[in-house]
């Protein structure tokens, strides 16, 4: 079976990746790394370009205007024009509602294409997203981060990492997902209350582990 997983943030599909493999599986990773970890990947679509020095000054005056950073478009311009390798696999993974952490319009341009040219396409619920931020943000967990604007309302701003997620442009593209997605998987407990009741949800799949490391 031919795989391709997109996305890695805390190595997750590399030990998915092995563990396939381990059974005979052809998989390719397409991922950015994660920032200093260095994790493995067969394509590292992060940016390469814009984050050299020489691009500091337009930098600025991009995410000025845009109030996004040269790097966020790089990313999705170097996916964009893989597409072509990415084709015909029998499963893809993504690792969340917006793997390639690249502008929302961008981000789901791509999704569509690779939904489009492969057979089954499965998304994880890891990590923030949609409906993960929402179900927390109307406190419909016992407890979480988010019970301190209860107390000081102003203590949102130290959170926009987390809930720039509730923004429409990612309500979008979580709702396109769930209606063209073959499954959705929890890859932990935090993430199954949320999808409780959901079509969609497939159920818990704990993180993969490779034990012989």
């Amino acid at each position: 079976m031919q795989v391709l997983l997109v996305g890695e943030y805390s190595r997750l599909h590399n030990s998915l990746k092995e563990g396939l493999q381990e059974f005979g599986n052809d998989v390719f990773l397409a991922g950015m790394q994660d920032s200093f970890k260095k994790f493995s990947t067969d394509f590292n679509y992060d940016a390469q370009i814009a984050i050299k020095p020489v691009f500091k000054i337009p930098n600025k005056i991009f995410n000025r205007i845009f109030k996004k950073d040269l790097p966020v478009l790089e990313r999705g311009i170097r996916f964009y024009l893989a597409l072509p390798r990415f084709k015909n696999y029998d499963v893809v993974q993504l690792i969340n509602e917006t793997p390639i952490q690249t502008f929302a319009w961008l981000e789901k341009i791509i999704l569509k294409k690779i939904i489009k040219q492969n057979k089954k396409v499965f998304l994880l619920s890891c990590g923030a997203d949609y409906v993960s931020v929402k179900f927390a943000e109307e406190g419909k967990f016992r407890y979480s981060i988010f019970d301190v604007f209860s107390e000081d309302n102003t203590l949102k701003k130290h959170f926009y990492h987390s809930l720039h997620y509730l923004a429409p442009e990612f309500k979008n593209i979580s709702d396109f997902l769930y209606q063209n997605v073959s499954g959705v998987i929890a890859s932990d407990f935090d993430y199954v209350l949320p999808l409780q009741g959901n079509p969609k949800f497939l159920g818990l799949i704990p993180y993969p582990i490779n034990i012989n490391k």
